[in-house]
């Protein structure tokens, strides 16, 4: 993932990017992930490393500082909030598992169902 000092400020050439979109979204949209698709086709290739990209398991998304100053940026101009989905972000709880956890615990349940005595009807 690329990653972006967290002091970051928006350049002008991020701010007439930004108004563009601005001009052509206007309040049609409050969705944050919406809003950010129209912002990045307007970047070149090489530089949307500044956005944040989904995580690799989940496909979840991540909110970086620089998307955060767009998002302040745009409630400066336009004086919408623009929502962002607690479904669709990645939660800082997950944790990777190791390879085969999930052969483990079906093993460990295999095993207690065989332990257990047989019940005679």
């Amino acid at each position: 993932m690329g990653s972006v000092p967290l002091n970051i400020n928006l350049t002008e050439i991020d701010i007439r990017h930004i108004d563009y979109v601005i001009e052509y979204v206007g309040t049609f949209s409050n969705d944050w992930f919406t809003i950010k698709k129209e912002i990045i086709n307007r970047y070149p290739r090489k530089e949307r490393v500044k956005f944040s990209r989904r995580h690799y398991s989940t496909k979840l998304f991540f909110v970086n500082d620089f998307e955060r100053k767009i998002i302040e940026y745009w409630k400066e101009k336009t004086g919408i909030e623009l929502f962002i989905d607690e479904k669709k972000l990645h939660p800082t709880t997950w944790k990777r598992n190791p390879r085969g956890w999930g052969l483990l615990i079906y093993n460990e349940t295999r095993k207690k169902k065989k332990s257990k005595p047989k019940k005679n009807s």
